[in-house]
């Protein structure tokens, strides 16, 4: 039986943020799982380092897979804990994040100077900072290598976001969003994009100008027309038009406004709910409002991923392949190796996406 317990929020959108994982299949970040806890009143306060919580599952894949071992103390022995089912694709600073031990399966943080503890039947995996890392949905070890590179703690941490967070919302049967999302998160690797900060990945923000490629802020937008790269899935703005995006927001997250997707996506960004940054997006129009749902990684990547295919799979376009910077150098010297590339990090989607 599904049960929620979605966390305090500091706003309308803390009533559950992706309101469709809370209430849909895929669930608050724990399939139907069964989660226990232990914790420890008056454990010293703090916060471990951010990642994710249990994922959901809409694959082919046994509701047991994501099942948490059972071991519960709170007091008194004995005493039943609800699952804690949150969202892996959202963490707000101020809450205490789940964080996966040196054991690779247990979870645990401090939250209100309580210690919490969850046991994941199939390991833990690590998330970026900003996300609860996550109890995972099956076995089997997670691949770290790209092209025979090791991806940074940063790199891996997106590309795991990008099975939790990109592939169970996007279209089509499961073997076909691991390929799509695997095409754009190598376009986004070799972009450099993965490795961006202030603001993360999500929030990530390019234009070409006249002098160069510029990062810009939350609020700027570039010329009509001009090369203009945002979100995880680095795709190029002047793709599509408002109406296109809040069309595919509308299919993918049923049920949500469009102002609750922009929200939620400005949250992951960094720019929490009341926030100046936050109500600006939230109110945006016109090409900053196409920007801001284009950020939203599961609307990017569904658009970038027959783009990526079209130029550089089926086609090869030039900016495809190189070594002009470190990034396109490890993972996409030539067409060959791009390829192997997406083959490889595709591998890790599989074991982690639900």
């Amino acid at each position: 039986m599904f049960v929620a317990r979605c966390r305090t929020l500091v706003s309308a959108l803390r009533a559950c943020f992706w309101i469709v994982i809370c209430a849909g299949s895929i669930g608050c970040g724990g399939a139907e799982d069964s989660a226990a806890v232990d914790e420890d009143a008056g454990a010293d306060g703090g916060e471990t380092s951010a990642s994710d919580t249990g994922a959901p599952g809409d694959g082919p894949v046994d509701s047991s897979d994501a099942r948490l071992d059972a071991s519960v103390s709170d007091g008194e022995a004995g005493d039943a804990v609800p699952p804690i089912l949150e969202s892996p694709c959202l963490h707000f600073e101020g809450d205490a994040a789940w964080s996966c031990g040196t054991d690779s399966s247990t979870l645990t943080r401090t939250k209100g100077g309580t210690k919490e503890t969850m046991k994941c039947a199939n390991g833990c995996v690590s998330m970026p900072f900003g996300f609860d890392d996550s109890c995972r949905v099956r076995t089997g070890t997670v691949p770290n290598k790209v092209n025979g590179h090791v991806l940074t703690d940063r790199q891996a941490g997106w590309v795991h976001y990008v099975a939790y967070c990109a592939v169970p919302h996007m279209q089509g049967a499961r073997a076909d969003r691991l390929t799509a999302a695997a095409r754009v998160s190598w376009w986004s690797l070799k972009e450099g994009v993965l490795d961006a900060t202030g603001p993360n990945p999500v929030g990530f923000s390019l234009c070409t100008t006249s002098s160069g490629d510029k990062r810009i802020g939350p609020l700027e937008v570039c010329g009509v027309g001009a090369p203009w790269q945002v979100g995880a899935s680095a795709i190029q703005v002047p793709c599509c038009t408002l109406s296109e995006v809040e069309s595919l927001a509308s299919k993918l997250f049923p049920g949500m406004t469009s102002d609750k997707v922009l929200e939620g996506t400005a949250a992951e960004a960094t720019y929490l709910p009341g926030s100046a940054n936050s109500k600006s997006i939230v109110g945006s129009t016109g090409a900053l409002r196409t920007s801001w749902l284009l950020h939203n990684s599961p609307i990017g990547f569904t658009l970038q991923a027959p783009i990526v295919t079209n130029e550089c799979v089926t086609g090869s376009k030039s900016w495809c392949f190189g070594s002009g910077w470190s990034e396109t150098a490890s993972y996409a010297p030539t067409k060959a190796a791009a390829m192997g590339s997406i083959d490889d990090i595709r591998g890790i989607l599989d074991v982690l996406a639900p």
